[in-house]
């Protein structure tokens, strides 16, 4: 009788070699397909991870952008401001001195002199008026030599005896420059 053996046996009952090197390819493979479905998970989900990060990265970015967007309108808005305020304390500067120009002139001005013009062009200045006297109006100019708002080089430009209203006056003109305010108040302070 013949016989077939069906399983894969050497003739002495052990299993062939290709059994078993069916059985580690298996294995092997199946554990290579574990192994890459394991890293292919870990990979898709890092890859989901990173791009959620890269959002939140990009949101983030965006709101600094923003951010620095309003900081820069309000340094604009800043200098907009101080370039204003600048104007008004150069403005209130420049209005304090006809300020203290007419009130020195004023106590200045003795009883017996009064002023028909009084005309200031950058340091320039420039006094028209009647006295009774002539010596009123060397007291006049003495008094405003002596103020710390005028410069010493005030001088009578023009002095002529005139009748209005039937009263022998004196008309003069009185020119001179205004010295830097900041100086000359600096001086009349330390005085």
């Amino acid at each position: 009788m013949i016989h077939i053996n069906l399983l894969l046996t050497d003739r002495h009952g052990h299993a062939g070699p290709d059994l078993r090197h069916l059985a580690l390819a298996v294995g092997g493979i199946s554990v290579l397909l574990v192994v890459l479905v394991v890293v292919g998970v870990h990979y898709v989900s890092t890859m989901s991870d990173l791009r959620a990060e890269e959002r939140r990265q990009e949101e983030i970015l965006r709101k600094q952008k923003q951010q620095l967007a309003e900081i820069d309108k309000f340094k604009a808005e800043k200098r907009e401001y101080e370039e204003k305020i600048a104007v008004i304390d150069r403005l209130k500067e420049r209005q304090q001195g006809p300020v203290h120009i007419l009130d020195e002139v004023s106590r200045s001005l003795p009883d017996k002199v009064w002023l028909t013009a009084l005309e200031q062009k950058g340091s320039a200045l420039t006094i028209k008026g009647n006295a009774l006297t002539i010596g009123d109006i060397v007291a006049f100019v003495g008094r405003l030599k002596g103020s710390k708002y005028f410069s010493n080089e005030l001088e009578i430009k023009e002095s002529s005896q005139v009748k209005i209203a039937e009263q022998e006056v004196y008309q003069f003109t009185i020119v001179g420059t205004l010295p830097d305010g900041s100086k000359k108040a600096d001086q009349g302070k330390a005085s």
